[in-house]
């Protein structure tokens, strides 16, 4: 959107009323400091009060737009089958209570044989798999269908987290089992132009930034613009392609091992300026795996 359309409630909201009101005082306080004829001073000052009233009145009932706090999408993952509580059962994954702008999925997923095949590159979300959008107002309910999935090893399973490129504030992965993860990136790629035909357009990436045991932190990047900044790792070799395959091929096999405790969380977020995230278009998926302990 034009930034001057998205300012255009600021100014009809504070700069109206504002200039009303100076103009008003501006013109009841103009004999004071000029000489004028009796009826003239009458006049300033009567149109004064009155242009004064308005401004005052518009500022009681236009009220600025207030900002919508953005959903979270939270993932849980699922505790892996080998870990067991200390009576001998197996953990069950948890759901915690969402707080007012968080929506939380639970990540539950089974033991499945080893696939020898690689992962394909375009991982197109299940039609059952909640689509989040930043402008959503209901989150969804907690009771999710189950995610997609992949695996390494018979023993070990692959939660695939889907990271939207219009979530601003990135997802988060909830760890419920303490041990080595490797995160992964498994396939598609995103833009952060809406279209080819958009000012500097530069095509698709596939840029994750990792951020363990905190949001995502903005600040000025390198190029100057405000964005995600100090990240405990990232995904993505970097730069953009006009080929969407291109870049798909770039970051296939990346991945990066974090020991994680239970009760720690992974924030997941694209790559963008802060406040430009809402016409991004495509998503990445990453897969998070548990290795052990």
């Amino acid at each position: 959107m034009n930034p001057i359309l998205e300012s255009l409630p600021n100014l009809l909201g504070y700069s109206v009323p504002t200039v009303l009101v100076i103009g008003g005082l501006v013109l009841f306080f103009l004999p004071f400091f000029r000489e004028l004829q009796p009826a003239q001073m009458r006049s300033a000052r009567r149109y004064g009060a009155i242009v004064g009233v308005i401004g005052i009145v518009l500022a009681l009932l236009i009220k600025p737009p207030i900002s919508q706090p953005q959903l979270v999408p939270v993932y849980i993952l699922p505790t892996p089958a080998n870990v067991s509580s200390p009576g001998g059962n197996t953990a069950p994954a948890t759901v915690s209570v969402p707080s007012i702008n968080t929506a939380v999925i639970q990540a539950t997923v089974t033991e499945t044989a080893r696939v020898e095949q690689p992962v394909a590159t375009e991982l197109p979300p299940s039609p059952t798999t909640p689509i989040l959008r930043p402008d959503t107002d209901i989150p969804p309910s907690p009771t999710v269908p189950v995610l997609p999935q992949a695996t390494d090893n018979p023993k070990s399973v692959t939660s695939v987290i889907p990271v939207w490129a219009i979530d601003e504030n990135g997802v988060r992965v909830n760890i419920t089992a303490s041990g080595i993860y490797k995160v992964s990136y498994l396939g598609d790629a995103y833009s952060p132009w809406p279209n080819e035909q958009y000012e500097g357009y530069r095509g698709w990436t596939t840029i994750v930034r990792i951020y363990v045991n905190r949001p995502v932190e903005w600040g000025r990047t390198d190029y100057g613009l405000i964005g995600p900044i100090n990240q405990n790792d990232y995904l993505g070799p970097g730069g953009y392609y006009l080929d969407k395959n291109q870049a798909i091929a770039t970051s296939t096999g990346d991945s990066r091992t974090f020991r994680l405790s239970a009760g720690d969380f992974v924030t997941l977020v694209t790559l963008d300026e802060k406040g430009r995230y809402g016409d991004n278009q495509g998503k990445v998926d990453i897969g998070i795996t548990y290795l052990g302990q």
